[in-house]
Formats: C-alpha cells, sequence, structure tokens
C-alpha cells in the first residue's frame, strides 16, 4: 500500500484508499505507464499535492528498511525515485515510469 507523507518524513504518512492506490501503481507502478493510466491517476496527485507542497508517496516495496523508498511526483506525468539513497533503496533518480 502507498502512502503520503510531507517531503521527506515517514512519521504521520497517511495510507491511500485501495482506489487510489491501484490508479497510482497502474500510472506510475513497474509495470505501469500508459498515458491513459497516468491521465486517470492525475487527480490523486492533485489532491494530494493540494493538501501542501512537498507531499511525496511512500512505497512499501522493500520492507525491513530503515526508511521506505519515496517516490515524487512531478507535474502529474510521472512520478521519481527520490535521489536521497537512504529515501530510495540506493536507487539514485530511477524514474517509476516512461
Amino acid at each position: 500500500m502507498l502512502h503520503a507523507s510531507s517531503k521527506g518524513e515517514t512519521d504521520g504518512a497517511v495510507d491511500l484508499a485501495p482506489e487510489e492506490d491501484r490508479l497510482l501503481r497502474e500510472a506510475f507502478g513497474r509495470y505501469g505507464g500508459s498515458a491513459r493510466a497516468r491521465s486517470s491517476a492525475a487527480p490523486v496527485v492533485a489532491r494530494f499535492q493540494q493538501l501542501g507542497s512537498g507531499r511525496w508517496f511512500l512505497c512499501d516495496c522493500r520492507p525491513g528498511t530503515d526508511r521506505p523508498p519515496a517516490l515524487v511526483p512531478v507535474p502529474q506525468t510521472h512520478m521519481r525515485c527520490h535521489q536521497d539513497e537512504r529515501l530510495c533503496g540506493g536507487r539514485k533518480g530511477r524514474r517509476a515510469a516512461p
């Protein structure tokens, strides 16, 4: 399940609704990325960005790490993994979707 949090924070992260999680994974996940899927996920990204600047999505894809990977929305067209290796499992700058 993806979680939304303030930039650089893991405490106080908010669980996404199952439908929001599904839309984001279809749009930006490992096997997602079609233009149609990104368009469908744009309202989810926009909603969390409107809650306050610097909202990131934390992924549960690397259990047991000190900090979960942080996916950073980039103008609703894609998400990228945060540059900080502690927040991204060592995958510097890797885009979550084409």
